[in-house]
């Protein structure tokens, strides 16, 4: 079975598509009681007539699928059933028509053996297999067509944006911005400029890139208050430990550094001596490669050494980071490294590859669970309940723009139209009833956090407490293998946390007697998940589907 391992391996749940991914833990109509009748195109959702859907389990109010973070059942929907019919652009009353812009990774990243597999497009469609099974699409099916992306850049993202019109579809899938490092095509500019030409639907929907830095901003500026300002700086190397802290920051000119100024000024925090690198204005911080800013680190880390800086915010994604550790290394400078969970720092896979010195001293926020022997990450376990441990080709971030676009087709009904796919409508439904689901929300250290969030409004980002020991051999984080030397260690058994709500308690950073790399099993807190049995699946028997081969 083929695994597809990117830089954005988790953005499960990374901004770029948290708004889709959230989309699937909650119920999405008002509640109706007793017997009251649901209309014609109506979802049906939270009503008595959704938990008599054969896919429900009625315990839970949720569809049988094997995912933590199920959707809430609705009505049963039976074949022949008015639905509308054509009712917007690419909507049949038997179809929903959905471009997906994708591409291929360069060869330099696909020979990084355990870091990339070529395989969007076959991902694409085996993933999607899995929500075409769980998913009610009221009579219709979702079909494909693949557009090759041109390049990232904002005449390229245009172009592409403009082709894409040409098909008329009602939806966009923008898989190309979350391929490779940097970013082969798509992106803010093509998924705006897809809306703006009339298209109803894009996934992920476009956001300001620097909004989607200010879940950082506001962990940082928390924790800052909570477990850093006012002590020594007792991390460091023996040269700055028995210094009082003074802040520095290293971030890239995508960070909405003046957000994150306002979160210092209202916590009555010191102002960190700051250290800012461009990248392009059309790209995600996430997507940044080193050799872009290569030239300016050593000028900036100077900058910061000279200043005294004896605890260093590391608001870099993990190919700055390691880059940056290098040069801390060369010019012989070994402060406390606070880790923020910007990704992908905090992923053991990569984190083993910075400087081992330099990175003895990181603390702080890891997004990724600890390693927990036979757990999947959830979007495996989802795609595996499909298809089995031996078929298809899966990726995270194809499952949660799938989440996203299924969710809102279900959630809007029978009647899709161009105006209930809007994010604003789209939010007003998915927040009835404030179901969040896994990580925080649900006192599981192994999942991560789900949940609803309105235009405008910051989505949180689960935490846990954790540091580098680069001497213990384990597993990689979040379950992705890879034993190696080097690795987070969690305190609190992995517990997470979101913003306003990080631990007061002193954390016990560097203390090896309460942290922990990885677990053989779950903490007696874990909370248990129902388990079923796909029906008619290949996992179970059936020979009726063929997964993807290629992505060619």
């Amino acid at each position: 079975m083929k695994r597809w391992r990117t830089r954005a391996l988790g953005a499960v749940v990374v901004c770029t598509v948290a708004a889709g991914a959230a989309i699937g833990a909650a119920p999405a109509a008002p509640a109706a009681s007793g017997s009251q009748p649901v209309g014609k195109f109506a979802t049906g959702a939270l009503t008595p007539v959704a938990k008599k859907n054969p896919m429900c389990d009625p315990s839970t109010g949720r569809f049988k699928f094997q995912y933590y973070a199920a959707p809430p059942c609705v009505k049963e929907w039976k074949a022949g059933t008015d639905n509308g019919g054509a009712t917007a652009q690419g909507v049949t009353k038997d179809k929903i028509k959905v471009v997906v812009l994708w591409n291929t990774l360069p060869a330099d990243q696909i020979a990084m053996a355990g870091v990339y597999t070529d395989g969007a497009k076959a991902a694409l469609i085996d993933e999607n297999e899995v929500f075409k099974h769980v998913y009610q699409t009221w009579g219709r099916t979702v079909e494909y067509e693949f557009v090759k992306s041109t390049g990232a850049g904002e005449t390229e993202q245009r172009a592409d944006a403009l082709a894409v019109k040409q098909l008329k579809p009602f939806g966009v899938i923008d898989l190309a911005s979350s391929i490779g490092t940097p970013g082969i095509g798509g992106g803010r500019i093509f998924e705006q400029t897809v809306l703006n030409e009339g298209i109803p639907y894009v996934t992920p929907m476009p956001r300001s890139i620097a909004f989607d830095t200010r879940t950082y901003g506001q962990l940082i500026a928390e924790f800052m208050q909570k477990q850093l300002v006012g002590g020594k700086a007792q991390y460091a190397d023996a040269s700055l430990a028995s210094k009082e802290r003074k802040f520095g920051i290293l971030h890239s000119s995508a960070f909405d550094n003046k957000y994150f100024q306002s979160e210092l000024k209202r916590l009555h925090l010191p102002t960190p001596v700051e250290a800012e690198y461009t990248i392009p204005p059309t790209q995600q911080d996430v997507r940044a490669d080193a050799t872009q800013v290569q030239e300016a680190l050593p000028t900036l880390i100077t900058k910061l050494k000279d200043a005294g800086v004896t605890t260093l915010i590391m608001q870099t994604n993990h190919s700055v980071a390691a880059a940056a550790s290098k040069v801390m290394a060369q010019q012989e400078w070994f402060p406390e490294v606070v880790v923020t969970s910007q990704p992908y720092e905090d992923l053991d896979l990569f984190a083993r590859t910075f400087d081992p010195k330099v990175w003895s001293h990181a603390f702080g926020m890891v997004w990724f669970p600890p390693y927990l022997t036979g757990h999947a990450d959830e979007t495996a376990q989802a795609f595996q309940w499909f298809w089995g441990t031996d078929k298809g080709t899966r990726w995270p971030i194809a499952f949660y723009n799938l989440l996203g676009m299924y969710s809102a087709i279900q959630f809007v009904g029978p009647k899709l139209t161009k105006s209930s796919v809007t994010a604003d409508n789209l939010s007003k439904l998915f927040s009835i009833g404030g179901v969040a689901a896994g990580g925080y929300y649900s006192k599981s250290a192994f999942t991560v956090e789900i949940k609803v969030v309105a235009p405008g409004e910051i989505n949180p980002r689960g935490v846990a407490m954790a540091w580098w020991d680069p001497n213990v051999t384990a597993p990689g984080n979040y379950n992705l293998g890879g034993t190696g030397k080097g690795n987070y260690v969690y305190l609190n058994d992995g517990q997470r946390f979101i913003a306003g709500h990080l631990p007061t308690q002193k954390q016990k950073f560097f203390d090896s007697s309460v942290s922990h790399a990885n677990y053989e099993t779950a903490p007696p807190s874990e909370p248990k998940w129902p388990t079923y049995q796909c029906v008619d699946c290949p996992s179970t028997g059936s020979t009726d589907l063929v997964p993807a081969s290629s992505a060619s």
